[in-house]
């Protein structure tokens, strides 16, 4: 007697992964058609690293078929360098009189001596920097904060002063 060898209804792709149809995609919890999973792949429709986009029609009524674009994964979750505060000129806001053991009316005079000459918008992104490089010292680091509050809450009262 001969015995009947069953096929197995999984096909595995070059690399060991599961290729499936659509219709199996949406019947089994393993990654949608257009998204799957990193174990199965579509029919070989796109290369490993590419994932199918969906086909759209344009507002102006042109149809744009579906393609293999690169899979460029979650937006946001992955940088490719870590991000670097920039260096401060020491000096820059002293010589305006602003001193983090001043009192806070005087802190506030002189920031608005060195917003006269650098403009808000420069003065805020030396503040906000200075404010990140105290984060291990929370008693200067309020102080900054408070600085950098005040003087925004100024700056929206007072937008024509800037």
């Amino acid at each position: 007697m001969e015995s009947k060898k069953t096929k197995s209804s999984k096909k595995y792709g070059k690399s060991g992964h599961i290729i499936i149809t659509a219709e199996e995609a949406k019947k089994k919890p393993v990654g949608s058609y257009y998204h799957p999973t990193d174990k199965t792949i579509r029919q070989g429709r796109c290369p490993m690293g590419q994932v199918m986009r969906k086909g759209y029609t344009k507002k102006s009524g042109v149809k744009v078929k579906a393609s293999c674009v690169e899979n460029k994964g979650l937006p946001g979750k992955e940088t490719s360098e870590a991000k670097v505060l920039p260096k401060l000129k020491k000096g820059q806001l002293t010589k305006y009189g602003y001193h983090l053991d001043e009192s806070a009316d005087k802190r506030f005079e002189s920031l608005m001596k060195a917003m006269k000459v650098y403009g808000y918008a420069s003065l805020i992104r030396h503040l906000v920097p200075l404010r990140s490089y105290m984060k291990d010292e929370p008693e200067k680091y309020k102080v900054v904060d408070t600085d950098i509050k005040k003087l925004q809450k100024w700056h929206a009262n007072h937008p024509e002063q800037s």
